[in-house]
């Protein structure tokens, strides 16, 4: 049987609960709320992943500085990833 739920923590307590056997869901968001709610050891991954997709950010074409904006964006965001702060940063939230 197929169930829907309204959020991610909503999901995540059905199978801590064992309401559910198992939930598809983002791998990222399902570790930063179970490190919110102090449950990981509860919830067991499956693999291989349903899918695996990239992740993107967009700017407004309506707002006249957006190109700027987006260039701007991703040349900090390389400067974070070279700097390792990037892994910092996911083990902060993510406790790898």
């Amino acid at each position: 049987n197929k169930e829907d739920s309204k959020t991610s923590e909503n999901l995540l307590r059905k199978i801590i609960l064992k309401r559910n056997k198992v939930g598809i869901m983002n791998y990222e968001v399902a570790k930063y709320h179970l490190n919110k709610m102090r449950e990981e050891e509860k919830i067991e991954y499956l693999y291989p992943f349903v899918s695996e997709a990239e992740i993107y950010i967009a700017f407004s074409k309506k707002k006249k500085d957006s190109k700027e904006n987006a260039e701007n964006f991703s040349k900090e965001l390389e400067k974070i990833r070279e700097s390792g702060r990037y892994e910092k940063i996911a083990e902060k939230y993510f406790k790898k």
